[in-house]
């Protein structure tokens, strides 16, 4: 009878059946956003303080965290105590050296069923005050406006550090994210105010984001040499995200159909961006690297770069062509 009873309370509650429970996961915090990842007993993660992504290090036992973390200007520890349900914690932290403790409390951030982020970075493409204003960012929270399930955000960057400060915050979503950045570009990288962001720059602000599921440059000729395939190998191991963006000076036209296209059968259509890219390939022909006889938009070059993480970090991406 009582083993009869335990399973009814196992089958009931699968939070007994994990036993450790998992601190997995987005979590609202005391100290705002923190995202967590669990191999085993042992967890990784972090937290954003005055602009600084801050480690949190630590060993799960039953259902309590022992961690410790950084900031830039002082160390600490402290203990996280997992809820029976898994939906919320509560612990102290103390910095190295003291000996008082401060409260510490998280509520987990629930996925939302179907939702999916579009997230566009978006330089001022304007060089004076003649030309009218345009954001590619606002023709596509637009489009995606019919909706519910797409989220859109548009964010303006000027520099490193604002493509830096945003690109971090998608590590804080908790559905899978779409991230564009919509810019000049060059082989060497993204470029803003007359300055180059390379790879590892790029790279850095993703490290993190294991929720990404495109990283799509809407800029020019980003895919030409082999700054993306350095992307995909100065990230960790654990984040593998397909990149996909164009090898020419592509016509602000075709990318704009391209892109439109794209992200619908995405973000629409439920199709992977391997499947997507294979579609805008069957339906914009221009898309590719051949020109079309009597065509008046040129070959875009579209790419997608596969990270198939083995290949890639040893120099040899699998790079589809549509």
């Amino acid at each position: 009878m009582k083993k009869s009873l335990l399973l009814i309370l196992l089958l009931a509650c699968p939070s007994l059946a994990r036993g450790q429970g998992s601190f997995a996961g987005t979590w609202d915090t005391s100290f705002g956003r923190m995202t967590l990842t669990q191999e085993g007993k042992k967890v990784r993660g972090h937290y954003e303080m005055e602009g600084n992504r801050c480690p949190i290090n630590g060993t799960v036992e039953k259902n309590r965290l022992t961690f410790t973390y950084e900031e830039p200007d002082v160390k600490g520890e402290g203990w996280f105590e997992l809820s029976a349900d898994g939906k919320s914690f509560s612990g102290k932290w103390r910095e190295k050296g003291r000996s008082a403790w401060a409260d510490w409390k998280g509520q987990r951030v629930e996925p939302v069923a179907g939702r999916v982020w579009l997230v566009v970075l978006e330089a001022n493409w304007e060089n004076d005050l003649s030309e009218q204003e345009y954001a590619f960012g606002a023709m596509l929270r637009a489009f995606f406006a019919r909706s519910a399930k797409v989220q859109v955000r548009h964010r303006i960057f000027t520099d490193v550090a604002s493509l830096t400060k945003w690109s971090k915050e998608v590590a804080y979503l908790a559905e899978p994210v779409v991230l564009v950045v919509a810019t000049h570009g060059s082989p060497q990288g993204v470029t803003v105010g007359g300055k180059t962001i390379g790879a590892r720059a790029i790279a850095d602000a993703l490290r993190h984001c294991d929720n990404l599921k495109l990283l799509h440059f809407s800029a020019c000729q980003l895919m030409k040499d082999k700054l993306a395939a350095e992307m995909v190998r100065s990230l960790d191991k654990r984040v593998a995200f397909p990149i996909s963006g164009y090898t020419t000076t592509v016509d602000w036209a075709a990318s704009a159909i391209i892109e439109f296209t794209y992200f619908d059968m995405i973000l629409l259509r439920g199709m992977t961006p391997s499947a997507a890219a294979e579609q805008v390939g069957k339906l914009l022909p221009f898309s590719g690297d051949k020109p079309i006889p009597g065509a008046a938009i040129p070959p875009a070059g579209f790419r997608l770069l596969l990270p198939e993480t083995d290949a890639a970090r040893a120099g040899s991406p699998a790079a589809k062509r549509p």
